[in-house]
């Protein structure tokens, strides 16, 4: 084994070397605004500006692969808001260490989020959350049509402004899954974390699941029913596991749907309840809840040169320990429209509708429209310009409306190049 991990170091090495694609791209942007505060009851009009970087590292070897994307930004208000600078992105890597059966994974997240969903984006509503996990995954092939799949998994997720927030995850799972044929499958699964806090009590978390795959005409179908279960100290809450996901072609309409129902705690908003979904007012980090999502979307291209997206959104969160629920939903719509007018230069217009309600009697209208032309002027260098205007209406602490005049660059740092392929290590 150790000749074998010596070998496979001194191969990775030079295998990433040569297979390595990358690329990056500067950009810097300057906005004037009439309303930099967002708030209808104390408009600023001021100047904002931003500088950013952007980096994508790709690589495919035969015993490993590495995925990364980041982008470093500085952010300057001129008259609302400290000047701020964010990292955001995501990376994954895997090594095999036995080919075809036992690999290392790791991931990173690090994610600049709202922290309350139904108030406005401004850098005060804004956190950096961070989760970074790793492991060894076992997969072995039993026969042709079986495969079973052990992992073990330790997480941190980390909140910027929030470090009692901060856990530590260890996580075991079995998965076992089988081919009935070319479109279905099946599986079983059985899980267990730990999830540990510095100073509150921990939760332990089971589930037992089972998986159908079903590929249809120009769609897939995927359902999980199973049982999850959280214990806590001399507390226990079990419920029903669902997940249903389908999408499906529709008269030339890309349709998907997902619903889920599940038990999870408070402190997993960034991952498990998603990036746009922070809380729910749930305060204490260490609460219980279950969860139900709904999500209907459309999309539909015309022509290549517009695009119409319609979407409808549910979210229940109810605590097992305080019986308090917390509920949102909307509707969202989105269309754009863009113009050739060169095979250098075109115009684009956009506009986007959010009808959000996420408390009793209370509901909000959000409305953007931008119109902006774009030019390239060499094969590195192009550069925007445009008018927007947002407004929101229905909840009057919330309320505001927003013009704005926009102008970014964009250059081109290291063009992306097609790398020779990787040599194939030789096998011990």
């Amino acid at each position: 084994m150790i000749k074998r991990l010596l070998c496979l170091g001194l191969t990775l090495v030079p295998a990433i070397a040569v297979s390595l694609e990358w690329e990056a791209e500067a950009s810097s942007g300057f906005e004037y605004t009439t309303n930099g505060l967002l708030d209808e009851r104390a408009t600023v009009s001021e100047l904002q500006s931003d500088m950013s970087i952007a980096t994508e590292v790709s690589h495919q070897g035969a015993r490993s692969s590495v995925e990364a994307d980041y982008n470093v930004s500085h952010n300057y208000y001129q008259r609302s808001f400290d000047a701020d600078t964010t990292v955001q992105g995501s990376s994954d890597l895997s090594v095999a260490i036995l080919p075809q059966s036992l690999i290392w994974t790791s991931r990173h997240v690090r994610s600049d989020t709202l922290r309350r969903f139904s108030d406005n984006d401004t850098p005060v509503n804004r956190v950096i959350r961070q989760d970074f996990q790793t492991g060894p995954m076992l997969l072995l092939r039993l026969s042709p049509l079986d495969m079973l799949q052990s992992s073990a998994t330790r997480n941190w997720r980390t909140t910027e402004s929030d470090p009692a927030r901060d856990s530590e995850s260890d996580t075991v799972s079995i998965v076992y899954n089988r081919s009935l044929n070319a479109e279905t499958g099946v599986g079983f699964s059985v899980s267990r974390s730990d999830v540990s806090f510095e100073a509150v009590q921990g939760y332990e978390i089971q589930s037992e699941t089972v998986v159908f795959n079903r590929e249809i005409r120009n769609g897939q179908i995927s359902l999980s029913v199973g049982n999850n279960r959280i214990n806590q100290y001399l507390t226990s809450s079990e419920s029903p596991l669902i997940e249903l996901r389908a999408s499906k072609l529709l008269f030339r309409s890309d349709v998907s749907m997902f619903y889920s129902r599940a038990l999870t705690h408070t402190s997993v908003d960034f991952l498990e309840l998603g990036a746009d979904a922070p809380f729910f007012g749930l305060e204490g980090f260490t609460d219980v809840v279950e969860r139900e999502s709904f999500r209907l979307n459309l999309a539909q291209t015309f022509a290549e040169t517009s695009s119409v997206n319609l979407g409808v959104y549910v979210d229940i969160s109810a605590s097992q320990v305080s019986n308090v629920t917390n509920e949102r939903r909307g509707i969202i719509a989105q269309g754009l429209y863009s113009r050739p007018l060169s095979s250098y230069s075109s115009t684009h217009l956009s506009y986007s509708l959010d009808i959000l309600n996420d408390r009793p009697g209370d509901s909000s209208v959000i409305q953007d429209l931008d119109a902006g032309y774009d030019r390239t002027l060499n094969r590195r260098l192009s550069i925007t310009t445009g008018l927007s205007y947002t407004v929101r209406t229905g909840s009057s602490s919330r309320d505001y409306s927003r013009k704005g005049v926009f102008a970014r660059i964009t250059y081109q740092l290291y063009e992306p190049v097609i790398a020779p392929p990787a040599p194939q290590p030789e096998e011990y």
